[in-house]
């Protein structure tokens, strides 16, 4: 008689859930680049916290959390804090960035997600860098889109239109794609916006200049556009955040920004930043942000005349505004010569105070633009 070996089964550990630390990094960029995200280099990735000063005034602030694996972490979520203002009131804001989990742990994802929105303390959830299925996820949990703006399109203003079309046809092989065509024909719309937005430039009596970083006087702009519009929420725009927030596109001469005053006072600014694209060749811009006082007339049609100005001279191809803020917050009474489409929107939102979330659902309430969130960081 043989004698039956008895086996034991070793129970299959799932990954837990911890908070995630600076030490982390190396492990993060790993599954970030891993799941087909581009990670940051490891000073810009610490700079989103250790310099930010709405980090600094909440030392106790979770910069996130890892999905941990026998010593590995084989997902990750960052969460980024931000001070909003409202109504003389400040409230905390949180951003996740880089939700990144490997195949074999995916079904972990959602928990990871909601580890970060569960997090106490936080007035407004704010994403706007989604892709369709993150954007579908989000909605599931509670986001909603915003009631302004259509963050499912991008306004365009092509600014050459034989270099645009050569990038765009070089990347369909040679043939003139339908958005090469739609660009090259209209030609008169194009000369009636640009046209449009001269004639508005004329009397006015402030200056434009093109500038490299942010002063104090960017302070007292802050404190002058909170003051005048404080039923508009606002992601903080002090000298500190700015010059925290565009540090590294500075440095890396990917930011143009044109300031206007009225004597030493500044009274308004224009930023646009120098974007990758799909197509070779392609030079893109984007307008990342856009703010000036109240009853400047014509001060933001001048600042925009001023970039595209500066596009054709520089040869760029085209300045884009993702989300179209910059026609439905009326910063201009021109709007834009063409559009493009995304597959969903970008920008969801999730307020946790009531009152606040209350007095968001006024589009009077917003005037949301790629500086908000994650969006130019």
């Amino acid at each position: 008689m043989t004698q039956g070996t008895i086996t034991t089964a070793v129970p299959v550990r799932a990954p837990v859930i911890r908070l995630a630390s600076f030490d982390d990094y190396h492990q993060i960029a790993a599954v970030e680049r891993a799941n087909g995200l581009e990670p940051k280099p490891q000073d810009e990735w610490l700079h989103l916290w250790r310099n930010n000063p709405a980090y600094q005034s909440r030392p106790d602030w979770p910069i996130g959390w890892v999905l941990e694996k026998n010593g590995k972490i084989v997902g990750s979520i960052g969460n980024l804090p931000f001070t909003y203002h409202f109504g003389g009131r400040t409230y905390a804001g949180a951003t996740a960035r880089g939700w990144a989990v490997d195949p074999d742990h995916r079904k972990h994802a959602f928990q990871l997600l909601m580890q970060s929105l569960r997090q106490p303390g936080i007035d407004l959830f704010l994403s706007t860098t989604l892709s369709t299925k993150a954007a579908a996820i989000y909605t599931s949990v509670g986001f909603t889109g915003i009631p302004v703006s259509d963050w499912t399109r991008a306004a365009m203003w092509i600014t050459s239109y034989t270099g645009f079309a050569r990038s765009i046809t070089a990347a369909n092989t040679g043939r003139l794609s339908k958005v090469a065509a739609g660009i090259l024909y209209p030609a008169v719309a194009i000369e009636n916006t640009v046209r449009a937005l001269r004639s508005q430039k004329k009397d006015r009596r402030f200056q434009l200049q093109w500038c490299s970083g942010f002063d104090d006087r960017f302070d007292r702009f802050w404190e002058a556009l909170i003051a005048e519009s404080p039923r508009v929420l606002r992601c903080e725009r002090t000298r500190e955040a700015l010059s925290w927030h565009f540090k590294y596109a500075l440095e890396q001469n990917r930011l143009w920004i044109v300031r206007a005053t009225e004597g030493a006072r500044v009274i308004g600014y224009a930023i646009v930043e120098k974007r990758e694209s799909r197509y070779a060749g392609l030079k893109r811009l984007q307008l990342v942000d856009m703010a000036a006082l109240q009853g400047r007339r014509h001060l933001t049609s001048a600042m925009m005349q001023a970039l595209l100005d500066r596009c054709r001279r520089e040869r760029v191809h085209v300045l884009e505004s993702a989300g179209c803020w910059v026609e439905t917050a009326k910063v201009l009474n021109v709007k834009a010569p063409f559009h493009r489409s995304f597959e969903s929107s970008s920008y969801l939102y999730n307020a946790r105070n009531q009152e606040l979330g209350e007095a968001l659902q006024d589009a009077r309430s917003w005037y949301p633009t790629s500086y908000d969130g994650d969006a130019s960081l």
